[in-house]
Parts: structure tokens; sequence; C-alpha cells
């Protein structure tokens, strides 16, 4: 390997090489990149070598770059801390986050990020519990605002108290959470909530928090509640109307563990839908977890927001639905300097100026024509799961790409699909031969979830077709465009 970072010293445009990383060609890019002379080379470089399994020759690299400076070179030391973890030296990570917090102490997110150490990477739940608890502000001064770290911390601390069995610490933890009125109190919080009122005895409190969670996001997890403690409540329950797929749509979610920028995509999707998915479905797999398996997630602290970031924000209109609901993905600071290191100043300015236009003669959507598909793609902060969570996340490389990857890892046709709760689905990538707007009619109600359900993968089948194949007929699911694709 160390022959290999030698290379030709060629130089490539980031354009190249964000086409060899979506086609996972992970050497040519070390070859290429050899020596990273910018922060943002050796970030991709770095993500390159960690493909190819060469952590030390990564951290090396790295710890060269920090010693000019931990302050200067954010990302670099968020890569360093995830090697770190990677080799099971979890006090290692902290200390890196330690420096980091010192030559930053307005960046709070460091402080999470240690505690997240030893919550999803060491298993040490208690630990975790301690760092979270210590960097947490006095009741009276929580904030609501998702470019604090308050909600985080109060998430974590709310489910590991669950976890521990010790409800009435976690009641007191998710209530504080509550009243902060955030985006993403998932309903399954609503549910640990209930679940923690019902184990102390106060099980009429319980109900009542499952009957207000009935009417959050789908309903359904909250119902189940319900019918399990008060079947009798639970058929009075009318859960809010949701978008509805075509009747033959027979949609199987494949729940997952964790992904990661460890992982890689076709790889984990292989494995997870082995005996399961059948001659004819097409593999969708949700575009923010796909982006995170390429290492494209970038945490809060590593996003510096600027004035016009700063100032565009300010028009981004919140959807008009209830306060535990998600944000609009571009209605934080950071998330718009993202929109603009992706995008450049020029057309984003000239995208604003677009949906301004658009708002005067009534019509939606010209900022996101004119910003282009990368920045339609993007999740705001609170728009992954932890401890991806406090992170912006654009969407993968190139999308059709990794569908055909997914197709040749899994021999079943996939698409790559940005959907969420509001009824809208967009296919952002899909295989040769997928029919993307069947396809989305099948998403338009997003069976993934838009919260912690962990099932970003959904096989889509024909029920009809798939009624067929079972009677002996041929089947021909409609999700395949007819002409002489092959199935699976």
């Amino acid at each position: 390997m160390r022959a290999a970072l030698r290379g030709s010293g060629e130089r490539m445009s980031i354009t190249t090489l964000h086409s060899l990383l979506a086609r996972h060609e992970h050497q040519a890019v070390v070859r290429r990149l050899s020596p990273a002379r910018s922060d943002r080379e050796l970030e991709l470089l770095a993500h390159a070598l960690r493909k190819l399994g060469e952590d030390d020759e990564a951290a090396r690299l790295i710890e060269a770059r920090l010693a000019t400076g931990l302050a200067s070179h954010p990302r670099s030391l968020r890569l360093l801390a995830r090697i770190r973890c990677a080799r099971k030296d979890y006090d290692g990570a902290c200390a890196l986050f330690r420096l980091a917090l010192q030559a930053r102490p307005e960046q709070s997110w460091y402080r999470l990020a240690m505690g997240d150490v030893y919550r999803f990477h060491a298993d040490e739940p208690e630990r975790a519990l301690a760092i979270y608890r210590a960097a947490l502000p006095a009741p009276a001064q929580l904030r609501g605002d998702k470019e604090q770290t308050d909600r985080y911390l109060l998430r974590r601390i709310s489910h590991i108290l669950d976890e521990l069995d010790r409800p009435e610490e976690a009641i007191a933890a998710f209530e504080a959470f509550l009243r902060l009125a955030p985006a993403k109190f998932y309903e399954s919080d609503w549910a640990r909530l209930g679940r923690c009122y019902e184990r102390i005895g106060q099980l009429d409190r319980a109900l009542a928090l499952w009957l207000q969670g009935t009417t959050k996001r789908r309903g359904t997890k909250c119902l189940r509640e319900l019918e399990r403690a008060a079947p009798e409540l639970a058929a009075t329950v009318l859960l809010p109307e949701a978008p509805k797929a075509p009747p033959e749509a027979l949609r199987i979610p494949v729940k997952t563990r964790l992904l990661t920028e460890e992982d890689e995509a076709p790889k984990v999707i292989a494995e997870a839908v082995a005996g399961v998915a059948r001659a004819g479905d097409v593999l969708t797999f949700a575009s923010a977890p796909a982006a995170i398996t390429e290492g494209r997630a970038v945490s809060a602290e590593c996003i510096d927001a600027g004035l016009l970031a700063r100032f565009l924000k300010r028009y981004v209109k919140k959807p008009a639905y209830n306060p535990h609901q998600s944000d609009a993905p571009l209605a934080s600071a950071v998330s718009f300097q993202l929109a603009i290191e992706l995008a450049g100043a020029p057309r984003i300015v000239a995208a604003a100026a677009a949906g301004a236009a658009g708002k005067l003669v009534g019509q939606k959507g010209w900022f996101y024509t004119v910003a282009g598909d990368t920045i339609r793609m993007i999740d705001g902060l609170c728009g992954a799961l932890a401890p991806y969570d406090f992170c912006v996340t654009p969407g993968p490389y190139d999308a059709d790409c990794l569908a055909e990857l997914i197709c040749e890892a899994t021999g079943h046709q996939a698409a790559i699909v940005d959907a969420h709760d509001l009824g809208l689905a967009w296919v952002v990538g899909a295989s040769a031969g997928v029919d993307r707007a069947q396809v989305a009619s099948f998403m338009v109600d997003n069976p993934a979830g838009n919260e912690d359900n962990q099932t970003p993968i959904i096989l889509l089948r024909d029920a009809g077709a798939a009624a067929g194949s079972e009677a002996g007929l041929p089947g021909s699911p409609s999700i395949r465009k007819r002409e002489g694709i092959p199935k699976g």
C-alpha cells in the first residue's frame, strides 16, 4: 500500500474523484490523491484507505495533518476518532475529542461525541450516561434549537435510563426532552415514555400518552401499545390519514443493524435479503443510509456556517404540521452551509432568488430546480439515527451507479429512494430497467419509516404477480419495464 500511495501524482477534479468513489474504485482514489494536499483531499483519501482496510495508513496521514493544529482540521479529527474506535481504543478517541474541545471550547458537540464513543462503540451505557449528564445544561438553560446539543443529549439519556430499567429517571429525561417541542420526538419515544409510566404503576398517564402519540406521525406504534393495554380504548382511535400506495403494492421491510461508513452497501444489502428476496423483486435502499455508508455524513462541528447560510436559513418555511415532525432539511445554518459548499454560493443565491420569485406567483420548488438534485437530497440535522443525528448528510455520490452495484451484488434490480411521510417518494437512482414512476408510487407512504425503524431496505413485489407465480402462472411484476429486462 505504501508503494501505491506514492502513485503517479496525477491530480483529478473533485467531480472525477466522486465518480471513482461512487463506483467503489477506492484503489484508484488512493493512487490519484497520494500525497493529499488539501483537507478535502485528505478526507477522501482517508475514506478510500479505510474501505481498503488500511486504517493504520489513514491514521498515520491524519495524525501528521493534525500535528499542525487540531482546531483547523475538524473532519480529519472525526475520521481519526472513528479509526480509534474501530481499534477499540475508546479512551484514545475520547482523548482526541477532549483536546479538540480545549482548542474549540464553543463546540459542545465534542462533549456529545465523547459520550457517543461509549454509547455506540464501547457499549458502556453507564459511562456514556455520566458524560451526557455532565454535558447537559441546567434545566432553565435547556434550548430546543437543533443546532444546540440539548435535545440530542436528552434523547440519549432517556433511552439509556429506559434500557437500564430506571423508569423514574427516564421519565424525567423524556419529559424534559418533550418540553423542548423538538422535531423528531419519535413516535417510539411516545411509546417508550408511556411504558415507563406503566412500569411505575401510572397506567392512566401511559394511556393518555399513547393516545396522544397516535396523532403524531403515523400513530401505529402507540396504537399497538393501546391495543395491548386497553383494547376498548384502542378501538376508538382513528389514525391520521396517510398517503396510500397502489393496492397491488407488496412492500417487505428488511431490518438491518445501524449502518455506518465502515459498511459497503451492496454487500450489506445482499446479506440482508438472502432468503427473503424472490425473482422479480426490486430492492429499494434509502438515500440517507446510502450516503452514510459512503462516508458523506458531516457532523455539525465540521461545518462553519457563514453569513450567507445564516441569512438564507431564515427564509426556509417550516412544514405545516405538528412540532414533533421533521423540520425542513435546510432549516439550519449548517445544512445551508453544506449546500453552499456543494453547489457554490452563486448557484445557491440564484436558487434563493428563484424560490422567492416562485412564492410570489404561488409556485413551489423553484429553489431546488435551480439548486439541483444534490441539494434536494440533503438531510439536515436530526435527519438520521444517532450517532448520525447531528450530521448533515447529502445523497450518495451517484445513486444510479450505486443501484447498479446493488443489482450486481444481489441479482435483483435496485432503486435508491428518498421518501418521507408527507406522501412524496423520489427515486434518485435506479438500475437499468426499473420503472421509476412505479417504484415511486409503491413507496409513496414511505414504508421504510421516517424514524428509528432501521428498515432502510424495502423489497417491492407486485402482489398480483406474486399470486400468479404461486399459482404456477408466469408472473411479471409491474415495477419492471417489460422490454426484455431479466428477472433478478
